[in-house]
């Protein structure tokens, strides 16, 4: 196993798990994990993958942003509160 071996896709530099199998004509595969862990779409049609924007803004969760900031990411933090106030209706059987 390669552990945090370095790799590039695309231009973007990574660091991944790899394990080593004996396999002919393919250098990497990237499972399901990581595709969605980088937010990378697959566009079957043009055989190719699909990186989000440097510029995108990313929510993630917590656990992913505490991960992210231990291999040195910057962020910003947001936190939101959202309240929904109704309001109750009482029907009357008097007034018709």
């Amino acid at each position: 196993m390669c552990v945090r071996c370095p790799i590039e896709v695309s231009g973007r530099r990574f660091r991944v798990n790899l394990i080593v199998l004996p396999m002919v004509d393919i250098d990497i595969i990237l499972g399901m994990d990581w595709l969605s862990a980088h937010h990378i779409l697959i566009d079957c049609a043009r055989r190719e993958l699909v990186f989000p924007q440097l510029e995108d803004e990313v929510l993630v969760s917590a656990g992913r942003a505490e991960q992210l900031m231990r291999d040195g990411a910057k962020c910003f933090m947001l936190f939101a509160a959202l309240s929904i106030e109704t309001e109750s209706y009482h029907w009357d059987r008097d007034c018709q």
